[in-house]
């Protein structure tokens, strides 16, 4: 039994930790938009609808800081449960 600690187990604590830390961000993430989609730009469309050849699709990143938005389908799942909570307080 080696008394020193073995790169082999380190890679397997590396890998661990960071399997286990990504599925945990993904877990508490997954109810929250992290990109936002805007609609197209219609400068990008010639009059027939088709995507303009010389045209370029633009990527922003904003300065500010933003708090995160939910999603849509959880926002409404949020909405539903607050409504319920407050119909069996009145109910009460």
């Amino acid at each position: 039994m080696p008394t020193h600690k073995t790169v082999g187990g380190r890679f397997n604590v590396i890998a661990i930790g960071l399997v286990a830390g990504f599925s945990v961000g993904i877990y508490l993430l997954k109810d929250y938009q992290l990109i936002k989609v805007s609609p197209p730009n219609p400068e990008n469309f010639d009059e027939e609808g088709n995507w303009k050849h010389n045209s370029f699709i633009k990527v922003t990143v904003s300065d500010h800081v933003a708090p995160l938005d939910l999603k849509p389908d959880a926002k409404k799942k949020v909405l539903d449960g607050m409504k319920e909570r407050k119909s069996r307080i009145k109910d009460e």
